[in-house]
């Protein structure tokens, strides 16, 4: 949330090319990003998380009770493609394109998580023993 104080509209409204310099989208973007971040800093405030349910072997690791697969929370400090994807061309309206800008512009867009599923790894070791 801190971060997105430090964004204006009329920076979003220069510097972001599906804005076009159209203020007013700019506004309405920035104004919707930061409403959904409160609502996600709001429920994590008062204990409505989704990851309620994981068991947490390490910070940022944890499963499912009765599965297999696990999930790694963490910031993305560097991403390589091993094998490119083929996906389908999209048409996004541009008050999406311009709030996927400016969530890009915060950290929270580096924290991603990750699922592994079964046959996808031969194991996952956490400092040093395996799991």
């Amino acid at each position: 949330m801190e971060a997105l104080t430090l964004v204006k509209a009329e920076d979003i409204a220069a510097d972001c090319k599906a804005c076009d310099g159209d203020i007013d989208l700019a506004r309405k973007a920035l104004g919707e990003v930061k409403a959904s971040f409160l609502k996600s800093y709001n429920r994590i405030q008062n204990d409505q998380d989704s990851t309620a349910n994981y068991e947490y072997l390490a910070p940022g690791i944890a499963t499912l009770p009765d599965d297999d697969t696990f999930y790694i929370w963490g910031l993305c400090v560097h991403k390589e493609v091993v094998t490119p994807g083929a996906y389908k061309k999209v048409n996004s309206h541009p008050k999406t394109l311009v709030k996927r800008y400016i969530e890009r512009l915060t950290p929270a867009s580096k924290f991603r998580r990750f699922k592994l599923t079964p046959g996808t790894y031969d194991y996952v070791s956490i400092n040093g023993d395996k799991v």
